[in-house]
């Protein structure tokens, strides 16, 4: 059970916009995180969950997104120490402190990684039509896939599959879905690349 008496990490009415497009993303989002408390975040497309993860890890890197307001408090031995805007020496202990906790977390039996061009998303993306997905931008879908490039490219937690799903339509197409599935119930150590192509024309 955690302890609700201990805060680990506040996010304080944090508010993100998109400086291209004139629109807010994130609006006053607060929460906090206690001790030894595990918290999973979900949701549809394009509700903040990515913003606000890479936020926490200070990977906001499109230049068309901007912090409006809030802070994001880590609390250690009751010091109350701000994650946005750090300098450098902050980041290196907010770095030190992000491996500690690193420690505690259970490791999946496998990683997989569904990896698309940009274009090919934005694709998907439209076609889906969702009204709450409108406003993403390419430079944020980008911006998004070189972050997780950079992440799993040095991944060594557990095994890992990265599928290239580009050229392949595993949703409408049978034969594309069995094709992944063959393969990631392979035994799998380390990584793995697999880039199919459909058969559909």
């Amino acid at each position: 059970m955690f302890n609700k008496s201990n805060i680990i990490l506040h996010i304080d009415n944090l508010t993100i916009s998109n400086i291209e497009k004139k629109n807010t993303l994130l609006h006053s989002v607060s929460f906090k995180i206690y001790e030894s408390e595990f918290i999973s975040m979900v949701g549809e497309s394009g509700s903040g969950k990515s913003i606000i993860c890479l936020t926490i890890l200070s990977l906001l890197r499109s230049s068309n997104l901007k912090i409006d307001s809030g802070q994001i408090w880590y609390y250690k031995n009751n010091e109350k120490i701000p994650l946005l805007n750090l300098n450098e020496k902050e980041m290196l202990l907010y770095d030190t402190v992000a491996n500690l906790l690193e420690k505690n977390i259970i490791r999946p039996d496998l990683v997989i990684y569904l990896q698309a061009d940009t274009d090919t998303l934005m694709n998907n993306i439209a076609r889906r039509g969702r009204e709450m997905e409108e406003d993403i931008s390419k430079d944020y879908i980008d911006a998004l896939g070189q972050v997780y490039t950079e992440y799993f490219f040095r991944y060594q937690d557990s095994p890992l599959v990265i599928i290239n799903t580009s050229n392949i339509d595993f949703v409408n197409n049978e034969n594309d879905l069995k094709e992944i599935i063959n393969f990631i119930r392979k035994p799998v150590s380390g990584t793995k690349f697999f880039n199919p192509v459909t058969d559909l024309k």
